[in-house]
């Protein structure tokens, strides 16, 4: 498990609020794992899918490791498999 804290999830939940809302979206609900997330987002027309998961994915990668919410460096794997995803989709 990289963050199994519940007070750390509360926290992380919070910040990727934020990161949502300061891009101009709503986020109606989150969930966060201690792997993962789940999130349901009405994104805005000025962005992307893929835009807005690497402005979430880079900005609570960074919080996480500057405030050393997890053991070693936390990095955020699933984006690189979100992006072959819609590749894929796209053909």
């Amino acid at each position: 498990m990289i963050i199994n804290f519940p007070n750390l999830i509360t926290l992380i939940e919070k910040y990727i609020t934020g990161i949502v809302n300061n891009n101009h979206c709503q986020l109606y609900a989150i969930y966060a794992n201690p792997e993962h997330v789940h999130m349901f987002v009405s994104k805005s027309p000025s962005l992307d899918e893929e835009s807005l998961a690497t402005i979430i994915a880079n900005s609570s990668e960074r919080f996480i490791n500057e405030n050393k919410l997890c053991v070693g460096m936390f990095f955020m794997a699933f984006l690189k498999f979100y992006q072959q995803t819609i590749n894929k989709k796209s053909k």
